[in-house]
């Protein structure tokens, strides 16, 4: 199996960085917001990393850590948004069909935050 890691993604000229899981590098698991220049985006991914590990946000954590459900086409949808000074700064871009799949995508994040903050999968 291979590495879990990140891939930087340029977007109407802004960049933003995706996280991956080591068995799927097409399917991201979340996103970061969008940033000015490439190198504002490669200083997120550490701070991204510091913020998860400073804040242990293994669980949803008032003010830093949402999980929210939409209902779409009769199913509820459950995704996760990190915030840091009242903005968002990564978050889930698919919904997951049930909670619990939701929380263990966080869990996986906080546990591997190294391994895919570290591992440029470009």
């Amino acid at each position: 199996m291979g590495k879990c890691g990140y891939k930087i993604k340029k977007h109407n000229g802004k960049y933003y960085f995706a996280l991956y899981p080591s068995n799927n590098h097409k399917q991201r698991i979340g996103q970061s917001k969008e940033y000015q220049t490439l190198e504002e985006c490669k200083t997120a991914i550490v701070s991204f990393r510091n913020f998860i590990n400073d804040n242990k946000l293994d669980k949803a954590t008032s003010g830093k850590l949402h999980i929210n459900s939409k209902n779409e086409n009769t199913i509820n949808r459950y995704y996760f948004k990190y915030i840091k000074n009242n903005e968002i700064i990564f978050f889930r871009t698919i919904g997951y069909g049930v909670r619990k799949s939701c929380i263990n995508g966080i869990k996986r994040i906080y546990e591997k935050i190294d391994e895919y903050t570290n591992n440029d999968l470009n």
